[in-house]
C-alpha cells in the first residue's frame, strides 16, 4: 500500500508539474515573443554572458544541500538549522567574491557592463533564504504549491521585463525582472514552507549534507559547463549578436526539455530516493519512464524540425532568421537530451553522485570541444557538434545506469522500438504533407502541421498499439492516464 501510495504521490506530481509548465511554456512563450521584439541579438547576447557566470557562482552556493535535503532519510531541526545557515554562509561568500573579482570575471566571460553584473549578484541572498524552504516542498511531494509558485513568479517576472523594456531599459530589463522574480519565490516559499530562522552549525548534520552536496556539485559543475559550454565557446570566438541567436535557438528546444525532462526529474528524484533499495522497482520505472519519453519526444522532434522556419518567424520575428538552422539541427537530439535526465535522476537517487561527476566531466569536455570545433563551421556546426555530445551523454548514462542495475538492453529496446517505427512512418507522412501543402501564414501553417502530424501519430500508434507496445509500458501508461483522468474529474465511459 505504500509503494503504490508513492506511485500515486509520484503520478500527482507529473500531473501538477506537468500542468505548471504547459502554463509556464505558453506564458514564456508570449513574454519571448514580446522582448524579442523590444530587444535586440546583442542585448541577449549580453544577458547570456552574464547568466553563464551567474550559473557557474550559483552551483558553488548552493553546495548541493538543498538536494541533499531531499536525498536524506533523516530530516531533524538540527540539519535543517545547519542547512539554512550553510546556505547563507555561501550565498554571502559568493556575493562578496563576484562583487571583489567583478572586473576580472567580466573579462575572462566578455561581460560589458560589469555594474549589471553586481547588481544581479543579488540574487544569491534571495536563493539562499528561500531553498531551504523549497527543498522541504520538494522532499513532502508538495508539488502543486511548488506549481502554483513557479507560476506567480514567472508572471512577476513576464509584467516586469516587458514594462522595463517597453520603458527604454534594455537589457536591464531581464537583470531587474529576474531580480523581482526571485524576490517573489523567495516571499511565497519561507511563506508557505515556514522555517525556524536560526543559524546553527550541527557537526554531524554539516557532514551528511555536504559529503552527498560536495559530491552533487561538482557533479553540477560539470553538468552545467555541458550545459552551458556551447554559450560560452560562442562568447569568446564570436560576436554578441551570434550569442543571442544561438540562444534563442537554445531556448526553443529547452521548452520542451523542461516541460518533460524538468518535471520528471522533479517528481522521480525524491520518489526514487526511497526505493533507493529496491533495484526491481528502479528498473521497472526507468524503463518504462524512457518509453514515456520517446513517445512524447518524437512528434514534437517531427513538428519543430519540418516547421523550424514558420516557428521561428511566428515567435520571435523576422530579425531571427539565423537561429532556424541551429534549431533544427539542435531538435532531432531531442530525445536524448530529455532521456538522459532519467538516468541522472536514478543515480542520484541511489546515491552516486560522484560517478555521475565523472560521466558529467567527460560530458562537459565533449560539449566544449565539439562547440569549438564546429564554431568554424558557424552556428549550424556548433549545434552539431552539441547534438554528437547530447547523444553520447545519453549512452554513456545508460551504460553507469546498467552496472547499478544490470542488464537493461532488451528491456530498453522493447520500450523505446514502438515509438521509433511510427515515428519513421510519420516523419513519411509529413515529409508527403510537407511537399504539396503550402500555406502563408506562419500561425496557421503551424497550427495546421501540428494537428496533422499528431492525428497521424496517434493513428499509428493505436494501429500497432497491441502488437509492439510491452505490456508492462501499456500499464504504465494506462496507470498514469487513469490518474490525470481522476484529477480532472473526467469519468470515461
Amino acid at each position: 500500500m505504500k509503494k503504490t501510495g508513492d506511485l500515486n504521490s509520484g503520478i500527482s506530481g507529473i500531473f501538477w508539474l506537468s500542468l505548471s509548465s504547459f502554463f509556464n511554456y505558453a506564458l514564456q512563450l508570449v513574454i519571448m515573443m514580446v522582448l524579442a521584439r523590444q530587444l535586440s541579438p546583442s542585448d541577449f547576447g549580453e544577458f547570456a554572458a552574464i547568466t553563464i557566470l551567474i550559473g557557474i557562482a550559483e552551483l558553488f552556493w548552493m553546495m548541493g544541500v538543498g538536494k541533499a535535503i531531499v536525498q536524506s532519510q533523516n530530516i531533524s531541526d538540527l540539519l535543517i538549522g545547519t542547512a539554512f545557515t550553510l546556505n547563507i554562509i555561501f550565498g554571502l561568500v559568493i556575493l562578496l567574491l563576484v562583487n571583489l573579482f567583478a572586473g576580472f570575471l567580466g573579462t575572462l566571460f566578455n561581460i560589458t557592463d560589469v555594474y549589471m553584473l553586481r547588481v544581479f549578484s543579488f540574487v544569491f541572498i534571495l536563493h539562499s533564504v528561500a531553498e531551504v524552504s523549497k527543498s522541504l516542498s520538494h522532499k513532502k511531494l508538495k508539488f502543486k504549491r511548488m506549481s502554483l509558485i513557479g507560476i506567480i513568479s514567472l508572471i512577476t517576472f513576464g509584467v516586469s521585463s516587458i514594462t522595463f523594456s517597453l520603458f527604454g531599459f534594455g537589457v536591464w530589463s531581464l537583470v531587474f525582472a529576474n531580480i523581482i522574480m526571485a524576490s517573489t519565490s523567495m516571499l511565497l516559499y519561507i511563506s508557505l514552507e515556514p522555517i525556524k530562522f536560526r543559524i546553527i552549525i550541527c557537526r554531524n548534520s554539516a557532514k551528511e549534507l555536504l559529503f552527498f552536496g560536495s559530491g552533487f556539485t561538482i557533479a553540477s559543475v560539470f553538468n552545467y559547463t555541458a550545459n552551458n559550454g556551447d554559450y560560452y565557446v560562442i562568447n569568446k570566438v564570436s560576436s554578441k549578436a551570434a550569442l543571442g541567436e544561438y540562444q534563442k535557438a537554445y531556448q526553443l528546444l529547452m521548452y520542451p526539455v523542461k516541460l518533460l525532462g524538468d518535471t520528471l526529474d522533479q517528481v522521480l528524484f525524491p520518489l526514487l530516493s526511497k526505493y533507493q533499495n529496491d533495484k526491481e522497482k528502479l528498473k521497472h520505472v526507468f524503463i518504462c519512464g524512457n518509453g514515456c519519453v520517446a513517445i512524447c519526444s518524437i512528434p514534437v522532434t517531427i513538428v519543430a524540425f519540418f516547421q523550424a522556419e514558420e516557428m521561428v518567424n511566428f515567435l520571435l520575428g523576422n530579425q531571427w532568421t539565423n537561429v532556424v538552422y541551429p534549431f533544427k539541427i539542435l531538435v532531432i537530439g531531442l530525445f536524448f537530451r530529455i532521456a538522459y535526465k532519467l538516468s541522472d535522476s536514478l543515480i542520484r537517487a541511489m546515491g552516486k553522485v560522484y560517478q555521475w561527476a565523472i560521466v558529467q566531466f567527460i560530458y562537459a569536455t565533449m560539449v566544449v570541444t565539439g562547440a569549438y570545433l564546429g564554431s568554424f563551421y558557424g552556428l549550424a556546426g556548433i549545434a552539431a557538434g552539441v547534438n554528437i555530445a547530447f547523444s553520447i551523454n545519453y549512452f554513456m548514462m545508460l551504460f553507469l545506469v546498467k552496472l547499478q542495475l544490470g542488464s537493461l538492453s532488451k528491456a530498453m529496446l522493447s520500450s523505446l522500438l514502438p515509438s521509433l517505427i511510427t515515428g519513421v512512418i510519420t516523419a513519411c507522412m509529413v515529409i508527403i504533407y510537407d511537399k504539396f501543402i503550402k500555406i502563408e501564414s506562419s500561425l496557421l501553417s503551424l497550427v495546421c502541421a501540428t494537428a496533422y502530424t499528431l492525428i497521424i501519430y496517434i493513428i499509428i500508434t493505436k494501429l500497432f498499439w497491441n502488437y509492439i507496445v510491452p505490456i508492462s509500458l501499456r500499464e504504465f501508461l494506462i496507470n498514469i492516464y487513469s490518474n490525470i483522468n481522476k484529477k480532472l474529474n473526467i469519468k470515461w465511459r
